[in-house]
């Protein structure tokens, strides 16, 4: 576990291009850490590095929340929130970020929740569950109530649902690194659309592979 999380602190800090401020923060913390090891103070080394990757975390989530659309003409945008996560076991390590907004139509109350999950290592789990959707699509299209499909697009699956029995619309786009979901408590699939639209999935499949703070 140690090994795993020096190593995921030290190969953030390397391929991820951090604003000059933020590099004059975490390098103090990581030469801490290499001196702990040397001196085989492991716990303190444990503690330093944990914060490197707490900070990073804090910093690439800071910079995906601007990866938010504004809110289009007749709706209100709520407030932003950031989640993170970073965990390591002999059998796993891997770490999550989850930015999340709703957005709100001012006609009729009716609630859009947009959420960005960036979680390299669940991601060909997710897909994979999209894959046996996609199996049952003639199943679920079978009820008139329900509209279904799933496409390959641009290097991203991307799944929609307009359910009137439920009265909800739920899409997800998924690339090899991130989750876009989006899903409205109205049956609506050209609302659910414009928000698709609105998320531009090129650009943060390309954040979120290089980790690019922009």
């Amino acid at each position: 576990m140690f090994r795993l999380l020096v190593i995921s602190a030290l190969l953030l800090t390397l391929i991820v291009p951090l604003p000059a401020a933020a590099q004059d923060d975490l390098k103090p913390l990581v030469e801490k850490g290499r001196k702990a090891i040397d001196s085989k103070d492991y716990q303190a080394a444990l503690d330093h590095f944990q914060q490197v990757v707490q900070k990073l975390q804090e910093i690439v989530g800071a910079a995906f929340e601007h990866l938010m659309p504004e809110a289009p003409t007749g709706w209100d945008a709520g407030e932003l929130t950031r989640y993170s996560w970073a965990g390591t076991s002999e059998e796993f390590s891997g770490n999550m970020i989850n930015i999340s907004q709703k957005f709100t139509r001012k006609s009729d109350g009716k609630v859009c929740r947009i959420n960005i999950v960036n979680w390299p290592q669940q991601m060909a789990a997710l897909k994979q569950a999209l894959a046996t959707y996609k199996q049952m699509g003639d199943m679920l299209n079978a009820n008139s109530n329900v509209q279904f499909s799933i496409e390959e697009t641009g290097g991203w699956t991307v799944m929609r649902m307009v359910n009137q029995d439920s009265r909800a619309t739920e899409i997800r786009a998924l690339s090899e690194h991130v989750m876009v979901s989006i899903e409205l408590d109205d049956p609506d699939a050209k609302a659910g659309e414009m928000f698709l639209n609105l998320m531009n999935l090129a650009d943060i499949e390309k954040r979120t592979k290089r980790g690019t703070i922009e």
